[in-house]
């Protein structure tokens, strides 16, 4: 048979604190070269060299960026500006006396007439309206993922005019690999942590405590007057089962729900 699968390349972002960390508390079986530790120029050279040797295979239509990630827009930028030079054929490198040299990749230039795949961080989810942009989101946080960064949901709220953050803790819906006992107390302290964090940016957390997280929902959608809810999907067999009856009565509703994947890197119903 003639198998297709997919590989995900991985690079560092060329950063002061990843290098330093590399190179003085290195992680148990990674090992980087004096180049890429000497300095950020010469981490990021090897980064974008990686980045065309990721691209130039047919079967590497993804990056990862190990840990710690994009964590701010400082990040951001670095990953935009190292897709760009990726894809000019360019290599940002310092000469002996200090000043900036370009490079310019033979091989890449060759192919700068082909189509690439364009990369857009930055962007909105396609099926919600301009009118619904306009409005209110509510941002719907699970007991499996009381958290801001790497939350795909919360950034896709942000399109919106203003975004209303909300917990409903239904005990009843927990089911048999839900939130109990001790791991309640812990999410007490993780919302009360999410919450502090909110407020650093003017935003307030919604918690209720309902026996019908579907007919409170849609009456916070009344109250706030959103007509689009963000949440992030929980891959159990009870959360899907959920999502999906939350689907259905806000759609009755024409409230639009937007599932996101973030807390695992690929959706295991698509596998």
């Amino acid at each position: 048979k003639n198998l297709h699968f997919d590989v995900c390349g991985s690079i560092f972002l060329p950063t002061k604190k990843l290098i330093a960390q590399q190179k003085f508390r290195p992680w148990n079986g990674v090992f980087l070269c004096d180049e890429f530790l000497g300095s950020e120029t010469g981490a990021r050279s090897i980064v974008v060299e990686m980045m065309r040797l990721y691209k130039s295979c047919e079967c590497c239509d993804e990056i990862l960026i190990e840990a710690p990630g994009v964590r701010n827009e400082k990040d951001l930028k670095l990953v935009e500006s190292l897709v760009q030079e990726r894809d000019s054929g360019v290599t940002m490198t310092k000469s002996s006396n200090g000043q900036v040299a370009e490079h310019c990749d033979v091989v890449d230039v060759v192919e700068r007439g082909m189509k690439r795949r364009k990369v857009d961080l930055l962007s909105p989810y396609p099926l919600v309206s301009s009118k619904a942009f306009a409005k209110p989101a509510i941002l719907l946080f699970g007991a499996h993922d009381v958290r801001l960064h790497d939350n795909e949901a919360f950034r896709l709220s942000s399109f919106h005019k203003s975004v209303i953050p909300v917990f409903l803790w239904c005990k009843e819906d927990q089911g048999k690999w839900g939130i109990r006992g001790a791991s309640e107390v812990a999410l007490k302290e993780a919302l009360l942590s999410l919450d502090r964090k909110l407020q650093g940016s003017g935003l307030a957390l919604i918690c209720r405590s309902t026996s019908d997280v579907q007919k409170e929902l849609f009456k916070l959608s009344a109250e706030a007057g959103a007509s689009v809810v963000y949440l992030n999907r929980q891959c159990t067999p009870e959360g899907f089962d959920r999502e999906e009856k939350l689907k259905k009565m806000l759609k009755t509703k024409d409230v639009q729900v937007v599932e996101c994947q973030s807390s695992l890197l690929y959706d295991p119903s698509n596998l």
